[in-house]
């Protein structure tokens, strides 16, 4: 995904929430997602990304997949709170005690 397609995921989601905040969990199991620099850049710098996601939760049925993802978000956090997790039950709870 690069920094373009980035920004119309924002917007399908931002129309979907009706510009209201919200929390989201992405299960990727199976899938893999790529981001190209430009849009990891644009992940942790879009403002508003940042007023319109509360939290994200990312669920990946590998554990390879997961500490990869724990090393990138060392370098390209998003100014919310993003957690990967390997079970669905765990992201849920996890999000669930996101204070909105």
């Amino acid at each position: 995904m690069d920094a373009a397609e980035m920004l119309e995921l924002l917007e399908i989601l931002k129309n979907q929430a009706e510009s209201i905040p919200f929390k989201m969990i992405f299960v990727l199991n199976g899938n893999q997602l790529y981001l190209t620099k430009d849009a990891r850049e644009l992940y942790k710098t879009n403002q508003e990304a940042s007023e319109l996601i509360l939290a994200q939760a990312a669920v990946f049925d590998s554990i390879t997949t997961q500490i990869l993802v724990d090393l990138i978000l060392k370098l390209y956090a998003p100014p919310y709170p993003l957690k990967p997790f390997r079970r669905l039950s765990d992201a849920e709870t996890w999000i669930r005690g996101i204070k909105a």
